[in-house]
C-alpha cells in the first residue's frame, strides 16, 4: 500500500512541501490562480519529480460541466491540461476528476451531468495519448448542496464509463451513502482512496 499526503493541507504555504519526510508521497493540489505557484512547481521540479504520486483536479474556481465552447468549459480544459502536463513532467500516476465543486440547481443537474461526462471523455483522450490515468471522486457534501451525483448516480456512472474510482471515505460519511454497498459494488474499479474523518456533516478533513 502506498500512502500520499495531499498539499491541500497546507493551505497555499507551498514551502512547506519541502517539511514532509519521504518516503511518504505527495498528492498535488494546483493552484494555478496563484502566482507563486507554478514558479514553486519549477524551482523545486527534482524534489518533486522524486516524490510526486498524483495530482488533484483544478478546484477554485473550476466546473468541469461547462458546455463546450464556453467560458466555464474554456477555463477548466485549460487548468486540466496544465495540471496534465505537470503530472507527466513529475512523473505522477494519476489525476483526479470531480464532476462539479459548487452546488447546482436541480433543473441544471442532468445537463450537467452530461456535459460533464463528454468533457471527461475528451480529457481522457488527452490523458491517454500522454500514459496519463484520471480516476473520478464521489465529489461534493449533502451539507454544501453540491452533490450532483448521489450513490445510485455514482455507482452507475462505472458501468458506463471507462475511468477508475478514488473512493473519498470522509464524502462517503458526510453524505450517508452505504460503505459496504460503494466498495462492493466497486471493488474491482477503485485504484486510491482519500483517507480522512468528520463529524458525519460537514466535510473537516479530520
Amino acid at each position: 500500500m502506498k500512502v500520499s499526503v495531499s498539499t491541500w493541507l497546507i493551505n497555499g504555504q507551498l514551502e512547506k512541501i519541502q517539511e514532509i519526510e519521504s518516503p511518504v508521497a505527495l498528492e498535488i493540489f494546483p493552484l494555478w490562480e496563484e502566482d507563486a505557484f507554478e514558479p514553486f512547481l519549477i524551482n523545486n521540479e527534482g524534489m518533486l519529480r522524486s516524490c510526486t504520486r498524483s495530482f488533484h483536479g483544478p478546484y477554485t474556481d473550476i466546473e468541469n460541466w461547462g458546455k463546450k465552447g464556453s467560458a466555464m468549459y474554456r477555463m477548466a480544459l485549460d487548468q486540466n491540461k496544465k495540471t496534465l502536463e505537470w503530472m507527466q513532467r513529475l512523473g505522477a500516476e494519476y489525476f483526479i476528476f470531480h464532476h462539479n465543486n459548487c452546488p447546482i440547481d436541480e433543473e441544471e443537474k442532468d445537463e450537467a451531468v452530461k456535459s460533464a461526462n463528454e468533457n471527461l471523455l475528451e480529457l481522457n483522450e488527452i490523458a491517454q495519448r500522454m500514459g496519463l490515468k484520471i480516476l473520478v471522486e464521489n465529489a461534493g457534501v449533502a451539507s454544501r448542496s453540491n452533490v450532483l451525483l448521489d450513490q445510485e448516480d455514482f455507482l452507475g456512472f462505472f458501468s458506463c464509463m471507462p475511468n477508475r474510482a478514488l473512493i473519498d471515505t470522509g464524502h462517503l460519511a458526510c453524505n450517508g451513502w452505504d460503505i459496504e454497498t460503494v466498495l462492493c459494488a466497486l471493488s474491482s474499479k477503485i485504484d486510491a482512496y482519500h483517507v480522512h474523518n468528520n463529524n458525519g456533516i460537514n466535510d473537516l478533513h479530520q
